[in-house]
């Protein structure tokens, strides 16, 4: 504790030493346009990169030379990673998409996601308390409980996937700007596991056990885990729980994970001098207690039996059902399905990625990006006319009235067939809280230095219903028949 009395606050400060560094502006790969950096740590940096051909943002991960070399070189590296990539989709995980090499470094692309860290909305990025507590103790509290049943959910589709996390930590869940928590960094504790299947183990057991040398972050290490023993998913379970207790504290107190009982029931017994802490509701406090046993078997069964008990936490405290008592499919899940596709068409994998955006389009029916991403690749491939492409759009559009991604995506169909004139009409149209995006003027600029030599369609001839074995240009070039 600090002198007024306040938790002695602990971040993320470590500065990554011979990490791949990438400048804003770069592109690489040839696809990826660098935005900026998002954030550093002991394992590597973080940038945010934008996709030139589809216009979509990712997250990409470089680790240094120390975090290969933990994971055994650049191939093990590349392993590892590629069991988050084999996570698939849900909607409290971050999405990974591939692991590519940089600069010969293997680099994590991964779904973005605008909003900060579970660490962020804990201490703020400039001024302590973060938005965690904004609106005061009752506020914080069901945003708390919330965040916590998401978080919760995304290690049990873990778990449910035979993968363990092994460096569960607010730092490792990210919250998006509609406060949904997604867990990221799957399979990136670089630790050299030796998998033991028991047979005996129950399916809620996940019957995957790890032996492995301690990896991950001391401070949020279950009793097993720092002793190096043999891990399963309840060790993800008690790190969930410091993290839980660490957002009722307003802050880390203590150095060591393995003490987490301690630190919960000194927490429990002590007055609360922070106003705009919310206190730990009775219920809530005991199933933390659970989790915090030093022998795994007397933890609750698994992460879905403690989202199942933090939700009826949740309509106890607030007296009205769980808005999200399961994972729901929807626009994240169509972004996602989406995003990956994407992926996929930049590995030249496209039967799998049009199985994606077909997926996607299920989930939520006309959805936007998907069915941009979809029909520019089939009217690339002459698979679609232009005028099938743009009725789409329209189509899709109509379905979301008020959004203004469907009018901008419209307009790059228009840059995308030359016809400069029609993209500003659709530009120029949007309301200016939108026409000041980032995107939407980079697109506006690229239709006004393109207005000279754009094309239009002038006319169609309607009569002529068979195939065309001409085509005449005017003198000048200027029009074709």
């Amino acid at each position: 504790m600090t002198p007024d009395g306040s938790p002695s606050l602990v971040r993320d400060s470590a500065r990554p030493e011979g990490a791949l560094e990438l400048a804003e502006g770069e592109i690489i790969l040839g696809l990826y346009k660098v935005i900026g950096l998002l954030g550093q740590g002991g394992m590597g940096r973080v940038y945010k990169v934008r996709h030139q051909g589809w216009g979509m943002d990712l997250a990409v991960k470089t680790p240094t030379p120390e975090t290969l070399a933990a994971a055994g070189g650049v191939e093990s590296f590349e392993q590892e990673a590629e069991t988050w990539v084999s996570l698939g989709l849900h909607p409290y995980s971050v999405s990974c998409y591939y692991v590519r090499r940089v600069s010969g470094v293997p680099c994590v692309f991964a779904e973005y996601v605008a909003g900060g860290s579970l660490h962020n909305w804990i201490y703020g990025l400039e001024n302590y308390p973060g938005p965690l507590y904004e609106g005061g103790p009752d506020q914080a509290l069901v945003r708390i409980i919330d965040l916590a049943i998401e978080f919760a959910l995304g290690l049990h589709h873990a778990h449910e996937q035979g993968l363990i996390h092994k460096d569960v930590k607010p730092a490792n869940v990210l919250v998006n700007r509609e406060e949904i928590a997604k867990v990221t960094d799957f399979g990136l504790a670089m630790a050299k596991p030796r998998v033991e299947m028991r047979p005996e183990a129950s399916a809620h057991e996940c019957s995957l056990r790890t032996r492995v040398a301690p990896a991950g972050t001391p401070q949020y290490f279950s009793p097993e885990q720092s002793l190096g023993k043999v891990l399963t998913p309840h060790t993800d379970m008690w790190s969930w729980g410091l993290s839980i207790l660490e957002m009722f504290k307003g802050g880390r107190t203590w150095d060591s994970g393995t003490i987490a009982a301690a630190a919960l029931e000194e927490h429990l017994t002590a007055d609360l001098e922070e106003k705009w802490l919310p206190g730990i509701p009775e219920e809530l406090a005991g199933l933390l207690k659970r989790c915090f046993q030093e022998e795994t078997a007397k933890r609750p069964r698994d992460m879905g039996v403690v989202a199942a008990d933090l939700t009826k936490i949740y309509q106890q405290v607030t007296g009205r059902t769980y808005p999200r008592p399961a994972p729901q499919a929807g626009r994240a899940m169509a972004n996602s399905l989406n995003n990956r596709a994407v992926s996929l068409i930049d590995l030249g994998r496209e039967p799998e990625a049009k199985k994606l955006w077909a997926e996607a389009q299920e989930v939520q029916p006309h959805h936007l990006e998907s069915t941009y991403n979809l029909g520019l690749m089939m009217w690339r491939q002459a698979r679609l006319d232009e005028e099938g492409l743009v009725m789409q759009m329209a189509e899709s559009s109509r379905s979301h009235l008020g959004d203004w991604t469907g009018l901008y995506l419209t307009s790059l169909v228009h840059l995308e067939r030359n016809d400069s004139q029609a993209a500003l009409q659709i530009l120029r149209d949007l309301p200016q809280s939108e026409a000041v995006r980032e995107e939407v003027q980079a697109a506006m600029s690229l239709a006004e230095e393109s207005l000279a030599g754009s094309s239009r369609l002038l006319t169609t001839l309607k009569a002529h219903t068979g195939n065309v074995n001409s085509v005449c240009l005017s003198r000048n070039g200027a029009r074709a028949l």
